[in-house]
């Protein structure tokens, strides 16, 4: 198992989407998304009704990147605590939380102002990306239409080997891996994929790791996704998309169709829901 970790150590993929004004750099394709998954058109099921994507903004209010989120509260979202670290978005000075299906969006309906956000206390502490979790409260409600997921309180539950439906604005196609690649092809659309859970669920604390042989794979922009689990009618929230790691590329990409991981929603419920009722308090 620590042979393990090293390896996400040294093999972590960009985390969330590239810096830089994304308006006027990112080229949106509609076709399939998350690799092998399927856009998103209608907001029909419980998982798709809390789909939203988080904008970190510049001094300058530009748009310097994104991540994929879910909401969980009139008034809060679920995202992945790398998204507001400032060792991947260097200079943003706010956030704001956009109900559309896919990024680029103007309509000040659709946009709320972020207010306060709050990563675990011990994200990163093992430079592993543990407890890649994060809360986020916006200003306003949500538009009609939107309803919160239910999320994971059950720590006793074993995951592994399960199937998980994954959403998220991420890449459709993988790297190519040729030099002078555009990093930014192919992003910005929700969409949902299937996934399998590795069978060592219990063993890696705050996080599992999805399997290679799944059908679909997690990919830049996905950083923050909701990952669902659905049994006997009831569908919540078991998972935060948190980082893919594999070979390394000729253009220094690190492939998306190998391994996966992602935060555990269970053990970090309890921090999740204080520190959402102290922000909600203060507001």
């Amino acid at each position: 198992m620590k042979n393990k970790l090293i390896l996400i150590a040294l093999s972590l993929a960009s985390l969330a989407a590239c810096q830089g004004d994304l308006t006027s750099q990112l080229q949106i394709t509609q076709d399939n998304a998350v690799i092998n998954g399927s856009k998103v058109t209608s907001r029909t099921t419980a998982a798709a009704k809390s789909l939203v994507f988080i904008e970190l903004l510049g001094a300058n209010g530009a748009v310097r990147t994104f991540c994929s989120a879910a909401l969980v509260g009139t008034r809060t979202v679920l995202t992945a605590a790398h998204c507001f670290d400032p060792k991947h978005v260097k200079a943003f000075t706010g956030f704001q939380v956009v109900f559309a299906n896919q990024i680029g969006i103007k309509n000040s309906a659709l946009i709320r102002r972020g207010l306060v956000f709050k990563k675990h206390p011990e994200y990163n502490t093992n430079r592993v990306y543990n407890y890649d979790i994060a809360m986020a409260v916006f200003e306003g409600t949500a538009p009609a239409g939107f309803i919160p997921a239910v999320m994971d309180s059950d720590t006793r539950a074993n995951y592994g080997g399960n199937t998980l439906y994954v959403y998220g604005y991420g890449r459709s196609q993988d790297y190519t891996g040729k030099p002078g690649e555009n990093l930014r092809h192919s992003v910005g659309v929700l969409h949902r994929g299937v996934v399998q859970v590795q069978n060592d669920y219990h063993q890696l604390g705050d996080l599992y790791l999805l399997k290679t042989s799944s059908t679909s794979h997690i990919c830049q922009g996905d950083s923050g996704g909701p990952q669902f689990y659905s049994q006997n009618g009831v569908t919540k929230i078991v998972g935060v998309t948190s980082a893919n790691f594999g070979k390394v590329l000729e253009n220094g990409q690190h492939s998306c169709r190998e391994y996966s991981q992602a935060a555990k929603v269970a053990p970090n419920y309890a921090w999740f829901k204080r520190e959402e009722q102290k922000a909600l308090n203060q507001r």
